[in-house]
């Protein structure tokens, strides 16, 4: 099968079904003509564990099948992270897991049409070196603790960032072209309204984008596409490697949550 040309690569979904059900109809058109459709998802995509997540899972499958569509995701901070890895471990007892192009990583498929992007996987489309690298540290780590020990209700997990040995793995393969990542490298500077949260999350926050930042200065990409921030934009860097292209694409409900890209040119094509 020959390697993509047209993709579509999307922001936060955060398991909202109407919504990503509704975008893959947007995005179908255009993939028209590729002979495999692929949708490269940024993370906080929505694999969570319970009633919520089996029916996001199960109709977000459906729409893509209708399509003829596969989706490439990787993790962001808010997947249920244990039963991400106990979906892994039946792959690989099942033996369905990919290797990419190490064997420290993989590929998983989580149903038909959706694949799980394992930390550090490698893949070449067109002659460039990708690397798929999820996790993140949520700015809002105590709201969720708190409401965890208050309510019952569980939504963070320790494995959402980044390990030092996922890091240090990751940097020991060298260069890749281009970095799909959840995460924004603390090398892109933004300005945020105060949104209240606790000054040691958001020192969390920064000692995690400053590793991505470490992981990027030993990549050396190119190109490097996230989610995570909620916010739309793009913007060349000049780096020691030559020039860096970083692009954030918004959440759920937003005008600019997915593009099109031509990975032959890495020019964004549409819409």
């Amino acid at each position: 099968m020959s390697d993509p040309v047209k993709v579509a690569i999307a922001g936060d979904w955060h398991g909202n079904t109407k919504w990503a059900c509704s975008q893959i109809d947007k995005i179908a058109p255009y993939l028209e003509g590729e002979e495999h459709k692929v949708i490269i998802h940024l993370g906080a995509f929505g694999f969570y564990q319970g009633e919520r997540g089996d029916s996001f899972l199960t109709l977000v499958t459906e729409y893509l099948e209708k399509h003829d569509i596969t989706l490439w995701a990787i993790d962001g901070n808010h997947e249920n992270h244990p039963w991400l890895k106990s979906k892994m471990r039946k792959c690989k007892e099942e033996d369905l897991d990919v290797p990419g192009l190490f064997p420290d990583a993989c590929i998983y498929p989580i149903t038909t049409n959706i694949a799980y992007m394992e930390r550090g996987l490698r893949m070449t489309i067109h002659y460039r070196e990708w690397l798929f690298l999820g996790g993140a540290a949520s700015l809002d780590r105590k709201i969720r603790v708190d409401r965890e020990e208050s309510m019952g209700i569980k939504s963070w997990w320790a494995e959402e960032v980044i390990s030092r040995e996922q890091a240090d793995r990751v940097m020991s393969n060298g260069h890749a072209d281009v970095m799909i990542t959840h995460e924004c490298p603390s090398i892109v500077t933004h300005s945020f309204p105060d949104f209240g949260f606790s000054h040691k999350d958001i020192a969390y926050s920064k000692e995690h984008s400053e590793l991505l930042t470490e992981i990027v200065f030993m990549v050396r990409p190119s190109y490097l596409i996230h989610g995570h921030l909620h916010r739309a934009y793009e913007r060349p860097l000049d780096t020691s490697w030559g020039t860096l292209r970083v692009t954030g694409l918004d959440c759920d409900g937003t005008k600019y949550n997915w593009a099109i890209l031509d990975t032959k040119t890495m020019n964004w094509v549409g819409p």
